[in-house]
């Protein structure tokens, strides 16, 4: 009898402790949101300019609500208000309090200049500037609505400028005069604002600590300085950019701080212009990059070199569900020292779905333990969001990481099955964008992000490039 209550006793120790350690596991695990390329078109929702124009951007909603057309705009063009309102309708039900937000920048609709002065005959830089400024007052409050003290922490993308797309001006107005929206909105946190003000009103880059977890900070890099398509005389100011990330990250070493890196553009091959004029199993000479030669080399190497204090890069720009892995060698089953998470866009422009994901991190180490991603199918009769995919289980991983991204890029070589998964997800299920006759490119982009090592990786499997 005695021995029979000891075990009994020691069984239910045993089950306490287990409660107690699964409780404070569990505990450290909790949500954050993953959202790119917006890209409100204000334009095109059924509400004429001048009506817009005359309005606060605090009335836009009601004058959208009451006068705009209901229909989601289609594939290739970008987020009306429907989509926009019924995006973070689906967002906010799904993961009402994440502890914050992580968006990989473009606000604005593509050609947001040349819609305007084409709608209204105003070419001057004040209405000019006047509407892009309530257009992004508009977004970033509508968001805010939604999820109201939670931070989001953001990228610029090429379109958010007063002055056109990939025209960042370094020390200009739209820097100046969005930092207050974006900070109330976005930032929101009082003890942020010296670091914040400290250098978006001038780059547009801005460094902070993370409100949860300790010793870790976000770094958010604009990149379109870094841009092989910015104008030269602002181009000159991403030495200034890439100076200013390498003391950020130096001083993050010293600090023992660990370092998310958020950024719109991304350093490597711009697939899709490389790829566009090339027939299935045609080799190459030669690759498009993002950004300028100098910058990107200059870029990555960085990034490589502070593999012990960046542990996640997060991307956007190509509007499709991607990663990237930084390697010392370019070879297949070379071990990556650094991982970046492109998120898909909200706007269909590119003939992809709109989709947006849910991370499951920890908050202690800030690891990567999972994610789902949903999407709007835009082919369907009836219009609804739905769960797309939970990346664990679709592609038999355990977490986001280098070890596990790296796992999965060999996969998409050499296993049927990962491969038909990379190729469905990456575009959001749509047939409009399937990169199924020409996926060894992108599968190349994936590790090789200089223009000599993509043709090598590229010409050396070219022939596998056909419909499975």
């Amino acid at each position: 009898m005695i021995k029979i209550y000891g075990s009994i006793k020691k069984s239910f120790l045993i089950l306490t402790i287990f409660l107690i350690l699964s409780s404070s596991f569990y505990s450290q695990s909790s949500t954050f949101l993953a959202i790119s390329d917006i890209h409100f078109d204000p334009f095109h929702s059924g509400v004429s300019v001048d009506t817009l124009v005359n309005s606060s951007y605090k009335e836009w909603d009601k004058i959208f609500h009451d006068l705009g057309n209901n229909q989601f705009n289609n594939y290739y063009e970008d987020s009306d208000y429907t989509l926009f309102t019924s995006f973070l309708k689906e967002m906010s039900a799904k993961s009402s309090k994440p502890d914050f937000i992580i968006f990989t920048g473009d606000f604005l609709v593509h050609h947001f200049l040349d819609t305007l002065y084409a709608l209204t005959n105003d070419y001057s830089s004040y209405a000019s500037n006047s509407f892009i400024h309530k257009t992004f007052g508009f977004i970033t409050s509508k968001i805010n609505r939604y999820f109201p003290h939670i931070p989001v922490f953001f990228a610029l993308g090429n379109n958010d400028s007063y002055t056109g797309d990939y025209n960042s001006v370094w020390n200009g107005a739209f820097f100046h005069q969005t930092s207050g929206l974006l900070f109330e909105n976005f930032i929101k946190d009082p003890k942020y604002k010296k670091e914040f003000l400290g250098t978006y009103p001038v780059s547009g880059c801005y460094s902070i600590p993370f409100p949860f977890g300790k010793a870790q900070r976000l770094i958010s890099l604009n990149a379109n300085f870094l841009s092989e398509k910015c104008p030269p005389n602002e181009g000159v100011h991403g030495k200034d950019v890439l100076d200013w990330l390498e003391a950020e990250l130096k001083a993050a070493r010293k600090n023992n701080e660990k370092v998310w890196l958020i950024t719109h553009i991304l350093p490597g091959i711009d697939v899709f212009d490389t790829m566009d004029p090339i027939n299935p199993g045609d080799k190459i000479s030669s690759a498009e990059l993002f950004l300028t030669d100098n910058y990107n080399d200059t870029l990555i190497a960085k990034i490589k070199n502070y593999s012990d204090v960046i542990t996640a890069c997060f991307g956007g720009h190509i509007h499709m569900d991607d990663f990237r892995l930084f390697k010392d060698k370019p070879g297949v089953k070379e071990p990556a020292s650094v991982f970046m998470h492109v998120t898909p866009s909200v706007s269909p422009k590119f003939g992809n779905n709109p989709a947006f994901q849910i991370f499951n991190y920890d908050r202690t180490t800030f690891e990567l333990l999972d994610y789902n991603s949903y999407y709007l199918d835009l082919a369907a009769i009836k219009k609804q969001w739905a769960h797309e995919y939970n990346f664990n289980n679709a592609y038999n991983q355990k977490g986001i990481n280098r070890k596990s991204l790296n796992q999965i890029f060999s996969d998409i070589l050499d296993d049927p099955a990962t491969r038909k998964n990379y190729i469905k997800f990456y575009p959001g299920k749509s047939s409009k964008s399937s990169i199924k006759s020409k996926w060894v490119g992108n599968w190349s982009g994936i590790n090789n992000l200089t223009d000599s090592n993509f043709v090598k990786m590229y010409n050396k499997n070219a022939a596998k490039n056909k419909p499975d």
